[in-house]
């Protein structure tokens, strides 16, 4: 899946009441599906599995994020086993 492929579903994605996204896709479909739902305030949903390098930002184009503890730490970047120091991660 590619983002013109996204651009193919635009009305699709802007016209939803919310956008579902996993990593099982390619980063450039995901980062422009999730910018193309945020722009049309569209709520997005990210469930990060599997996890995989991430552009810059992209956490931060989810309304919410829901990964299983596992993922939470790959998410953190290794912040360490303290739950309050992976969520400043999250954060970061």
């Amino acid at each position: 899946m590619s983002a013109a492929d996204i651009e193919a579903a635009r009305d699709v994605i802007t016209g939803a009441s919310m956008l579902l996204v996993q990593f099982e896709v390619s980063m450039e479909a995901t980062e422009a599906a999730m910018r193309l739902a945020r722009n049309a305030g569209v709520p997005t949903l990210l469930n990060p599995p599997p996890i995989a390098p991430a552009p810059a930002g992209i956490l931060g184009l989810a309304d919410y994020l829901v990964p299983n503890e596992v993922e939470a730490h790959g998410l953190a970047r290794g912040a360490g086993p303290d739950p309050a120091q992976q969520a400043v991660g999250l954060e970061s």
